[in-house]
């Protein structure tokens, strides 16, 4: 039994805790437990003070002591537990709040903490099942929502992930710091369901609760990077570099952004960073390989492709490695010790068993600068082509219509499809926009097989030429169906050897009749085009030799 002087001293002390004057409270409380050392819900509450005040240990010492005293109060068990989380004695903390939920089934606060510490801890159904039963006690818990989203989103489970998220922050009150991290995941699986705008808008709203948020920070950038914002991409990463400067992660995204910005200086500087901090990144190493061949440093280049592929025996950063090919060669010997060297290399490859499941975007590079040197590089081309048959069949699909016994429907027209990633302000589109739309209409039905240019003027009027408009899918592979199901009688590539897309496309069998034309002005080498459309003022006395090709 309380005394009336103790009894007036914890009404006081609670009056100091509701004014917020916890070190008041403190003080008042410690000294009713020396009064009453017995008093359990004194030490309790002295316990949760300290607790606040970030003494954990004292805390810890006071919430034992009224445990002690009554080992059957749930309140104690729980405030208990949240210390001892706040302590990172994660397990312990769990056991004290499954207690609070045995001595009170429907304490709905210590539901609440199992749900997350489950989660934390990586015990997903029991995470699940505790988020599920605080719902059902406190159907108004915006945290029990979240903490439901975040076990399905750890799950896979994205669309009851994102319902459950939603309805959580429209549950919880705005301005509360810890549903910054809700808004953030809610933004990733908007970005993940192609709700560019929706994701956009959750990611600010997750920097509005905390400015400082790393993931929340990254994540707005890669929507602005999927929206076309670039710049604003770039003031997200660097403020998450700053705030994080030991990030190789921030590091690769910034110079992610700045290669597609043709900022090849800057993108090297974050790249190279990056692999300070990191130096095991092994595609990081092949990316600054690529940049560094691109601007004409090909020893440099190639030392970094040996790093990645010490890192990461992969058969198509060999590729790269044996295909690198100088931007400038500087005489004529250098030409000629160039095309020994890549000719060796890519018959040496040959012998020994090679795999690349995807070569445009692994290996990610055509064959494009041999044809300055002004010699006759049928042998180049065909070795190249003949080495990415064997490390990728896939590459030589044939359309169901191009194989024996296809019944193919009879058009009143050739129908004939040309195919380029430069149908638009580019020197490709200038070039062929004339041959596209004047060719014709009695004889052959035009198709356009193009990529998305939505904001380029040149690029409509290229489509407004055609009889049909298809936009290839980024992966070629299906785009060998799509262009398939067409049944083209002839596809003409404007540019093989431009890019790596159209190059790649090029070996499988799409049509019964497939060219190349001079918007790379040499052979393709590849097996599955038949004609190259040429002019005699383009061709020495003996082009034929010249061309894997029928030359026309």
């Amino acid at each position: 039994m309380t005394t009336t002087a103790v009894q007036r001293m914890i009404a006081e002390a609670d009056r100091f805790m509701s004014a917020g004057k916890l070190a008041d409270a403190k003080e008042l409380y410690g000294r009713i437990c020396q009064m009453d050392a017995n008093l359990a819900v004194a030490w309790r509450t002295l316990g949760a003070i300290n607790g606040d005040l970030g003494q954990v240990d004292e805390s810890v010492t006071c919430l034992r002591t009224a445990l002690q005293l009554d080992p059957l109060d749930p309140e104690a068990h729980l405030i208990l537990a949240h210390v001892l989380r706040a302590k990172g004695s994660l397990n312990e903390a769990r056991e004290h709040a499954q207690e609070a939920t045995r001595l009170d089934a429907d304490h709905e606060g210590a539901w609440l903490f199992l749900s997350g510490i489950n989660g934390q801890l990586g015990f997903s159904a029991e995470a699940e099942d505790c988020a599920r039963r605080t719902i059902d006690l406190w159907p108004d818990c915006s945290q029990a929502y979240i903490n439901l989203g975040y076990v399905q989103y750890a799950q896979g489970r994205f669309a009851e992930a994102e319902e459950a998220l939603s309805k959580g922050v429209r549950l919880g009150v705005t301005t509360e710091p810890g549903h910054a991290e809700a808004w953030s995941i809610l933004g990733n699986l908007k970005l993940k369901s192609g709700d560019f705008d929706g994701a956009a808008a959750c990611h600010r709203s997750a920097l509005e609760l905390n400015p400082q948020s790393i993931p929340s920070l990254v994540g707005a950038a890669i929507v602005y990077q999927k929206l076309g914002n670039l710049k604003q991409a770039l003031q997200n990463y660097r403020e998450a570099l700053r705030l994080d400067p030991r990030s190789a992660d921030t590091c690769i995204r910034l110079g992610d952004t700045y290669h597609a910005l043709d900022k090849t200086g800057d993108a090297v500087e974050y790249y190279k960073k990056a692999l300070q901090i990191d130096p095991t990144a092994a595609r990081v190493y092949v990316v600054v390989g690529d940049l560094l061949l691109d601007e004409g440093k090909t020893e440099e280049g190639c030392e970094y492709y040996r790093k990645g592929w010490q890192l990461d025996h992969r058969d198509s950063i060999r590729a790269k490695l044996v295909t690198a090919w100088p931007v400038i060669i500087e005489s004529s010997e250098h030409l000629a010790r160039t095309r020994k060297t890549f000719s060796d290399a890519v018959d040496a490859l040959m012998l020994e068993p090679i795999t690349i499941d995807d070569p445009a975007t692994e290996v990610c590079r055509a064959l494009f600068y041999p044809v300055y040197g002004g010699l006759n590089d049928l042998d180049l081309q065909l070795k190249t082509a003949r080495l990415y048959e064997k490390a990728c069949p896939a590459l030589l699909f044939k359309a169901p219509h191009c194989r024996p016994g296809y019944r193919k429907q009879q058009r009143a027209r050739i129908s004939i499809g040309f195919v380029s990633r430069f149908f638009c302000t580019h020197t490709i589109g200038s070039v062929m926009k004339g041959l596209i739309q004047h060719l014709s209409r009695d004889l052959f039905e035009v198709t356009v097989f193009t990529f998305p240019h939505e904001r380029d003027e040149f690029a409509k009027k290229i489509n407004a030429c055609a009889d049909h408009v298809v936009i290839l899918p980024m992966e070629w592979k299906d785009a060998h169906r799509v262009i398939a199901e067409t049944e083209m009688d002839i596809l003409l590539y404007t540019d093989i050897g431009m890019e790596p897309y159209t190059y790649f496309l090029a070996y499988a069998r799409l049509a019964p009749i497939q060219c190349a034309t001079w918007g790379h002005p040499v052979t393709s080498g590849i097996r599955n085009i038949d004609y190259y459309l040429s002019c005699e003022d383009f061709e020495p006395p003996d082009a034929e030799q010249h061309y894997s090709e029928k030359l026309i």
